[in-house]
């Protein structure tokens, strides 16, 4: 079989073998360098209810944000018949959805279907309140925004505003609320303040954060400045760095409870 050496794309003939650099040494093909001092993200992007994990548990942070074991461990569990503890009084997935539905109906003005009214009747006396004051309620409101050179998208179950100036977040909660959860609910609202400051929204320099316990009729307030939050946000994402673990009332239920060694 023989070539015709025209119908190849070259021949050695044609070839001309320089010293030159290489390309990506001469052009930065589109790569700049930034000076900001963000370090990457560890996740392509996280909720804020992910990221508040870091707040209760690192090391549970650890394994379901980055090494991603829930479904893994959970299916092992399951075909090992291995039980995994719950907390009595904690509050099925599909009703907290449901309520939290009928309070995001009630404060756009929308048709709701009521269907606990003793626990609709305290969250309507709340709303109500609000807006006799003559507050602007935001409901379900989606922002995303770079926390600490990680992206982070979160929904706050409602700010509240007076004169275009956020005043409070407030997150509802069904169920029986242990302390250690209250950590990690504290730790979500101040990630929604600090992402709306970050998008944009003017915040006021301390911030009412309300848990609203829907079931048992309280609400657990803190006050902080927003320079608190920015520094608790901060310290909590620093303990990525130490992944040691103390002994947590959640411990019990937790699902990575076989894979800790508590201090």
């Amino acid at each position: 079989m023989t070539v015709n050496e025209e119908s190849l794309p070259y021949t050695d003939s044609q070839t001309e073998v320089t010293n030159s650099a290489p390309l990506y040494f001469i052009d930065n093909l589109g790569v700049n360098l930034q000076s900001e001092g963000l370090s990457l993200g560890i996740v392509s992007e996280l909720s804020v209810t992910k990221l508040s994990l870091l707040a209760l548990c690192p090391k549970k942070f650890y394994y379901s944000q980055i090494l991603k074991l829930d479904e893994d461990i959970d299916t092992f569990y399951k075909d090992h018949d291995i039980e995994v503890s719950k907390r009595v009084g904690t509050s099925d997935a599909q009703r907290g959805t449901r309520v939290h539905k009928e309070i995001e109906n009630y404060i756009n003005g929308k048709e709701v279907k009521i269907t606990d009214f003793d626990t609709f009747d305290f969250i309507k006396n709340l709303i109500d309140k609000e807006v006799s004051a003559g507050k602007e309620l935001n409901s379900e409101t989606e922002i995303k925004f770079s926390f600490f050179g990680q992206m982070v998208t979160g929904i706050p179950d409602l700010f509240i505003s007076e004169k275009d100036v956020v005043l409070e977040v407030w997150d509802f909660k069904t169920g029986e609320c242990f302390e250690d959860d209250k950590t990690q609910y504290f730790y979500q609202l101040q990630a929604y303040a600090y992402g709306l400051q970050s998008i944009g929204y003017k915040v006021n320099e301390t911030i009412r954060l309300s848990i609203v316990l829907v079931d048992s009729k309280e609400i657990v307030t803190k006050e902080l400045s927003m320079n608190e939050i920015k520094n608790e946000l901060y310290h909590r994402w620093l303990n990525l760095s130490d992944l040691s673990t103390q002994k947590l009332d959640h411990c019990e239920i937790c699902l990575y409870g076989n894979l800790c060694h508590k201090q």
